[in-house]
């Protein structure tokens, strides 16, 4: 979950509470708790919120894949074809 840090924050904690309770297993950014918390950039500004928190999901994803041993800079079933005429 991408926890905002705006007034939605105290709503969210409160569905992460509620997942948990029902056994969800959730990673969240700006999380109060440490445990399944990903790390994320302070936002200076309020518009730039999201793209602190989207930053945490790609390097999750990034270390997830290297674990995996998949190499992200050569995806499966994906090619890039540059055609010049």
């Amino acid at each position: 979950m991408f926890m905002p840090t705006d007034a939605a924050a105290a709503t969210m904690r409160e569905l992460v509470l509620s997942l948990r309770s029902k056994g969800a297993a959730l990673l969240c950014t700006g999380s109060d708790e440490a445990a399944n918390r990903l790390p994320v950039l302070d936002p200076d500004h309020p518009d730039v919120d999201a793209v602190c928190l989207i930053q945490s999901f790609y390097a999750m994803v990034i270390r997830l894949a290297a674990m995996r041993g998949i190499d992200v800079d050569q995806p499966r079933h994906l090619q890039k074809v540059t055609r010049t005429r």
